[in-house]
């Protein structure tokens, strides 16, 4: 079996639906049919063009727990949420590490005297990683709320 390519599946998804095409409104005539999938074919009738964009290649370099000790942080909560995030994508043996974006949305969320109304707004390319940017912070501050609460452990001394 040949290995797909996108121009293998463009090419099979076509051929695809011009066979669906064919045997729901079958013509006797095969010159018929082939005129109609020729003219099917043309571009912009059924199908376009394809385009692909390469995606940038975002770097996961700050080590998570680190940061977190660095920048005050409730370690316990950052480590958990860290470990149930990213850990399926870095090997066991390896330290979590987060890109820029991710670790910056962290650090505002945690940043000292910081109103609970205030938001980090991040921008980057495609597969960068924005949701995890949005969920790192709420998940750690859940997570952060639950280790309080059961073990009783001040703002002051876990924030």
């Amino acid at each position: 079996m040949n290995k797909a390519t996108p121009i293998s599946v463009y090419r099979d998804l076509q051929d695809a639906y011009l066979r669906y095409v064919d045997t729901t409104y079958w013509l006797r005539h095969k010159d018929l049919m082939e005129e109609r999938r020729d003219l099917l074919r043309q571009n912009g009738r059924l199908f376009t063009e394809f385009h692909l964009e390469p995606i940038a290649q975002y770097d996961a370099e700050i080590d998570l727990d680190e940061f977190a000790r660095k920048n005050g942080m409730p370690v316990a909560a950052v480590k958990m949420v860290g470990e149930a995030l990213f850990r399926k994508f870095t090997p066991a043996n390896e330290l979590i590490r987060v890109r820029d974006h991710q670790a910056e949305s962290l650090k505002a969320n945690f940043l000292s005297g910081a109103s609970p109304g205030r938001n980090a707004v991040v921008t980057s390319g495609t597969g960068s990683g924005k949701t995890e940017s949005f969920l790192l912070p709420i998940l750690t501050r859940i997570v952060a709320e639950s280790l309080r609460d059961k073990w009783e452990i001040t703002e002051s001394q876990n924030f």
